[in-house]
């Protein structure tokens, strides 16, 4: 269904593009949060504006003698100066091939995360007892406890038609070799029942210590609470904006690589920050969201959770990633990890030099180009167009295919740029700048986007 959902948006901003001057706008990630919900839904047309012209035409009016200001013709782009950094001059590149998990490496994972003695079923169906359990957490859990309400009705639904045992058919991996990618219960053996999505052949695994579970990062909560409309949403962006952990950072650091370390997950931290987990809508906890990313030297890839990324198939990027830029996320609290969800595997096959990269100086030019032409044709008419504010830039690595197809690709260096946006005609308020990044390679200058896969803007450029 993600997948139908996905390709139905595609083509629905292509449309839209080629009707409107506009582009197509996806979530960075295809199968990025699983269960979790650490980044809202949203669609392209809420967060972008639209190249969409008044519906009526103004007036005419006759001429007047004084000197008006000038009408812009296009996006305005400026800088912040805390974007200019320095960038090297060299850096490695990593030559990749996608990682195809076993049953036995999936296994393995399984038992780090849910114990040796872990079941695999398709569908769980809870005992009467279960319910009635979770009905009381539910009555009893902290108030005001937002998402209770929800809970409370699934939960008397449950216990209307509920068995007397747990119901359940036991399956091994074995039996999924063909299956493509599936998500499934996981039993443990103190009763507790985790979630997985998994493919045996694939390069992603995913765990969560629960089905029903709320991940909400600091970032993401701030963000949310900022662009509210409601007294309802505002009060529920605040009772789930994380409180103190109840667990020091170090000490969920230390349990989170440790797992890396034992699943041979070769990645090196990204990004933290305090995030709440809500369980079966009852239980509360509040621990670190950790981001996971591949780093050539002291250079990272990088990722944020629930970023969107726009594509205007008239400034198109020149190429996309073979498959997802590799990452792996992980949610630990007090009882251990709540989430571990490993994305795009790939197995490092050699590394390439590349020297004379282009400075931030050089980039300037290159990056305002780019976006002029990205967002020329947005505009409501009588002048409004974009005003864009450059914020940062960052030099990284960025994953782009290789000769290989989707076997194989290159971690390039890379500037990650970021920036915001709104009307022209709009105050300069918080709440109106949009937030978004544009990827580069650090050796030609050329536009990329390793969060785009080649198939996928194949996809969006020929309507295939």
């Amino acid at each position: 269904m993600r997948r139908k959902a996905f390709a139905m948006l595609a083509l629905a901003c292509l449309l839209a593009a080629l009707l409107l001057g506009g582009g197509c706008q996806f979530p960075a990630g295809e199968e990025a949060t699983g269960p979790t919900a650490s980044a809202p839904e949203q669609s392209a047309d809420a967060a972008l504006p639209s190249a969409v012209p008044d519906a009526e035409e103004p007036p005419e009016e006759e001429p007047d003698s004084t000197e008006q200001p000038e009408e812009a013709t296009g996006p305005t782009i400026a800088w912040l100066d805390a974007a200019a950094v320095d960038g090297p001059e060299a850096m490695d590149g990593i030559v990749v091939e996608k990682a195809v998990f076993s049953a036995g490496q999936l296994t393995d994972m399984l038992s780090a995360l849910a114990g040796d003695d872990a079941v695999l079923c398709r569908d769980y169906t809870r005992s009467a007892q279960e319910w009635e359990e979770l009905l009381h957490r539910l009555e009893n859990s902290e108030q005001p406890n937002l998402l209770a309400g929800d809970g409370v009705g699934m939960a008397e639904e449950g216990m209307a038609n509920a068995p007397e045992a747990p119901a359940y058919e036991p399956l091994s991996l074995s039996e999924l070799e063909d299956a493509g990618r599936v998500s499934l219960y996981v039993v443990k053996s103190d009763g507790s029942v985790a979630y997985t999505t998994l493919e045996t052949g694939g390069n992603s695994f995913a765990y969560y210590r629960s089905k029903a579970q709320l991940v909400s990062g600091q970032s993401m909560c701030e963000q949310n609470l900022l662009l509210s409309t409601t007294e309802a949403e505002r009060e529920q962006q605040t009772w789930l904006m994380p409180r103190t952990p109840d667990i020091a950072q170090e000490d969920a650091l230390a349990v989170a690589t440790e797992l890396l370390q034992k699943l041979g997950v070769p990645l090196e931290l990204f990004y933290s920050e305090p995030c709440s987990i809500v369980s079966d809508y009852a239980t509360r906890s509040d621990g670190w969201w950790f981001v996971f990313t591949r780093r050539s030297e002291t250079y990272p890839a990088q990722f944020w959770e629930g970023q969107w990324y726009y594509v205007n198939p008239e400034a198109p990027p020149v190429a996309g990633g073979p498959w997802e830029q590799e990452v792996c996320t992980m949610a630990v609290d007090a009882d251990g990890v709540c989430v571990f969800n490993w994305r795009g595997a790939a197995e490092a096959t050699g590394t390439t030099a590349h020297d004379a990269l282009l400075a931030p100086a050089d980039m300037r030019p290159i990056i305002e180009a780019q976006l002029a032409a990205i967002y020329q044709d947005h505009t409501k008419g009588n002048g409004v167009y974009l005003d864009i504010l450059i914020t940062d830039m960052q030099p990284g690595i960025a994953l782009i295919a290789g000769d290989g197809g989707t076997a194989s690709g290159e971690y390039v260096p890379a500037w990650y740029v970021s920036y915001q946006y709104k009307w022209n005609n709009e105050a300069d308020a918080a709440e109106n700048w949009l937030s978004d990044m544009i990827v580069f390679d650090m050796s030609d200058g050329s536009y990329i986007e390793p969060r785009i896969t080649e198939e996928t803007l194949h996809r969006v450029l020929t309507m295939e």
